[in-house]
């Protein structure tokens, strides 16, 4: 299972692009329709940021009052 902080691989029209996992849903959001959900190709590096270091960016994301990408 993919965790916050993964990159991965995952389709974008029709080629592929690197992503990082930045949380994990129960379900889409009501405004995305399933056919619009792709799922992840491929996991590049699991942890590529380690769990602490993920929590110091979401700390300093809620601090400065922004998203966290």
């Amino acid at each position: 299972m993919v965790q916050p902080g993964d990159l991965v691989t995952v389709p974008f029209g029709p080629g592929q692009v690197g992503g990082i996992v930045i949380g994990l849903l129960d379900q889409p959001p009501p405004d995305l329709s399933p056919e619009q959900i792709r799922p992840i190709t491929e996991v590049i590096q699991p942890r590529f940021f380690s769990p602490s270091y993920w929590q110091l960016l979401e700390r300093t994301a809620a601090y400065c009052y922004t998203a966290l990408i």
